[in-house]
């Protein structure tokens, strides 16, 4: 039997993971697009460390409305650093990637 605490409990957890999704249902779909190419290109002009530079060039990333997901080309460890300056530029500008 569900207690007060429980359901109080059941209603947070809710709204903490829908939290990402209602950010993101906010802005239209070509708006979205705007802001992930923002920080595609930002990642392609930023700095990088030595003989890294190939994986900041061919990163890539797209809003896909279908799934409501940002989806990247990010397949090697070598993508990471470059990925999260991605995700750095996404959550500056309010939509953090979970």
């Amino acid at each position: 039997m569900l207690t007060i605490a429980k359901v109080i409990v059941v209603v947070l957890w809710s709204v903490a993971l829908c939290t990402s999704t209602l950010a993101e249902t906010l802005l239209t779909s070509d708006q979205l697009n705007k802001v992930v190419k923002q920080c595609v290109a930002a990642v392609r002009e930023a700095p990088s460390e030595t003989g890294m530079g190939e994986f900041y060039r061919k990163f890539d990333a797209y809003y896909n409305s279908r799934t409501g997901k940002v989806e990247n080309n990010v397949a090697t460890v070598g993508d990471q650093k470059a990925f999260l300056v991605f995700k750095k530029c996404m959550a500056e500008k309010g939509l953090p990637l979970a």
